[in-house]
């Protein structure tokens, strides 16, 4: 009698990502797809999915018509009346344990402001998913107790602060910890507030937003990245690192990798040139493209060539003349990096103020809420103010500020 239970980690399944082009378009769809279908086949007891199911805050229709269908193929996968899992505490309906649950967090992707609904609300709403942010849940198979507790994504400068109202685990359970957020030792080049280190030590860390899966096993916890179901950065650790899920077992405390089979194969090759003509730059470059596509491939390949180091001065390189014939054959990504050395040095001195300016900015943001909340500020969110800002959108900001002041003017004459 199994008294333990498997979980599937399905993460960064980006829906509707590259919506606009035709020829990876349907990649993010049936990819996530393949992973749902492939974690009903394991016979998992529950689906965790740590964020970034869509790829865009607000998904065209077209998206969430297969978002449900997707969603819906563990709520069939057999019938209510043999749920494996009862809940003992925890924000679930009787219609989200229909099937094999799905428990979700947001991701960056997802996440709006504090006053508005997300996409993976909406899919809780329907039932589809148990959505967690700063809460918990804990559930039981047989005898065997799991506490999961969610934290949607949050701006980088806020995480050590949330991090701290994480509750300490439940001494009766397996407990599962799962977030959105960047980690220095994973992304150094990237605003990043926390280290492993930070994390609480839940018998289970699970991230999401890397996109590159990765398990650590420290005998008193475990930290555990799926990685992305489909390739959106197109970073060299995505083409060293296959795309799929994983399967955790509580009772072996250990998990297996599920590779994708209908994954598109992604090639990245760095390409490093000193002084260099183009010329040369391009012969290379297109015998470098020649030799990955000696290969046969089910399906046309994502081929990323990065070109770095130095051009000669008053020279560049045409990118079509690296890409035109291979078009029928391949996708290919240039990522043209080649710079004149003084040019290149001014560029990293400025990309480093940038980083430092973008860090100060969330920082900042976060001081700014911690003094209005202590001036007793009862206004708009200034969360959202800031991101109108950001983007321009002062229709927006306008709109906002003008309904905040209308309402106020109007109970202060009802008061009177």
């Amino acid at each position: 009698k199994r008294v333990y239970m498997r979980i599937a980690f399905i993460s960064d399944t980006h829906l509707g990502f590259g919506w606009k082009d035709k020829e990876i378009r349907s990649d993010s769809i049936r990819q996530a797809k393949e992973a749902f279908l492939r974690a009903v086949d394991e016979d998992v007891d529950l689906i965790i999915h740590p964020g970034d199911i869509f790829d865009d805050k607000n998904p065209k229709p077209e998206i969430w018509v297969e978002a449900l269908r997707i969603f819906s193929i563990p709520k069939s996968a057999r019938d209510s009346s043999d749920s494996r899992i009862r809940v003992l505490d925890g924000p679930a309906r009787k219609l989200h344990m229909k099937g094999i649950p799905v428990i979700a967090i947001h991701g960056n992707h997802e996440r709006r402001g504090a006053n508005k609904k997300t996409s993976v609300e909406a899919l809780d709403a329907a039932g589809l998913l148990v959505y967690l942010h700063n809460g918990r849940i804990k559930i039981e198979k047989d005898e065997e107790r799991v506490n999961i507790f969610g934290m949607g994504y949050v701006p980088e400068g806020y995480a050590p602060k949330v991090m701290k109202l994480v509750p300490e685990k439940e001494q009766d359970s397996f407990n599962i910890f799962v977030m959105h957020q960047n980690v220095k030792e994973y992304l150094p080049g990237e605003v990043s507030f926390l280290s492993l280190s930070d994390l609480p030590r839940y018998d289970l860390v699970v991230n999401g937003h890397i996109h590159f899966n990765d398990y650590r096993d420290y005998k008193d916890w475990i930290y555990m990245m799926p990685g992305s179901t489909v390739i959106t950065q197109m970073k060299k650790q995505e083409a060293e690192r296959r795309k799929g899920f994983y399967i955790f077992d509580t009772e072996l405390r250990n998990a297996k990798f599920i590779e994708l089979e209908t994954q598109r194969p992604f090639i990245f090759k760095t390409l490093d040139f000193s002084n260099s003509d183009p010329a040369e730059i391009i012969e290379k470059a297109r015998s470098t493209i020649d030799e990955a596509l000696s290969e046969d491939y089910r399906m046309k390949p994502i081929i990323k060539i990065k070109l770095t180091g130095s051009i000669k001065i008053g020279r560049n390189v045409d990118k079509a003349s690296l890409t035109n014939g291979f078009e029928d054959r391949a996708i290919i990504v240039i990522d043209n990096q080649l710079e004149s050395s003084e040019f290149k040095k001014r560029i990293e001195e400025l990309r480093e103020i940038h980083m430092m300016k973008k860090a100060n900015i969330n920082i900042g943001l976060a001081l700014l809420k911690a003094r209005l909340s202590e001036a007793g500020y009862s206004g708009p969110d200034i969360e959202d103010f800031f991101d109108s800002l950001v983007s321009g959108d002062l229709d927006s900001v306008l709109d906002t500020a003008i309904r905040h002041y209308q309402n106020t003017s109007s109970r202060d004459t009802s008061s009177q």
